[in-house]
């Protein structure tokens, strides 16, 4: 349509331009025809692939696996090939609260019984700069990503740490479940996760 402004006429069309002088006529575009790609999904290709082995030319094997945040991402991982979960992150059950040791547990057994035979890698707590990590730790930090967090916070807040420990080691029973700690930045932290570890695995066997 066309909007007189003085001796000056603003046209507007479903283009968007503007600034023709009175008297012109503006033609509303044509709508854009949509373009139909022909050439198949990239996706499509690789899922021809990948029951392939994961392997060099020299026949050494790769062993891929999936790096997920949440349960249902299993299926998806083993959809496309994954040998495993390398890397299982394990926040989200903190998310409404502290979880305790059997919402661990069962967390963890649908992972293996899931995975039919496959290994898990689980994570232990990897709490940074968010809420659960302020009310956790007990005290404001100025940055909490190289303070009081992951590995740290476990040992600040050992009840936590020993109810993950214990579910981890119940599911351990159930398939090839793996342990991965996070920030670990000194041979004494290590120690100190494995004492612990250990000393949870004597009080499993006593139960």
């Amino acid at each position: 349509r066309v909007t007189a402004v003085g001796d000056m006429a603003a046209k507007k069309c479903g283009s968007g331009c503007s600034g023709c002088a009175v008297g012109e006529t503006a033609e509303e575009p044509e709508p854009p025809k949509p373009v139909v790609s022909r050439a198949p999904p990239a996706d499509r290709k690789l899922h021809g692939e990948i029951r392939l082995p994961a392997e060099t030319v020299d026949g050494y094997e790769i062993s891929i696996a999936a790096n997920i945040e949440l349960p249902h991402e299993i299926h998806t991982a083993l959809e496309w090939g994954a040998r495993g979960i390398g890397l299982y992150r394990t926040e989200f059950l903190y998310e409404k609260g502290e979880p305790d040791e059997e919402t661990h547990f069962r967390t963890y057994r649908k992972a293996v019984e899931e995975l039919g035979g496959r290994y898990l890698v689980i994570r232990t707590l990897d709490a940074g700069a968010d809420k659960f990590h302020r009310e956790a730790g007990g005290h404001h930090e100025r940055n909490p990503f190289l303070g009081c967090r992951s590995i740290r916070l476990c040992f600040q807040r050992p009840d936590l740490f020993r109810s993950q420990l214990r579910a981890v080691l119940r599911a351990s029973t159930l398939g090839p479940v793996r342990l991965m700690l996070p920030m670990i930045s000194s041979l004494d932290e290590l120690r100190r996760a494995k004492a612990m570890l250990a000393q949870v695995e004597k009080d499993l066997e006593r139960e």
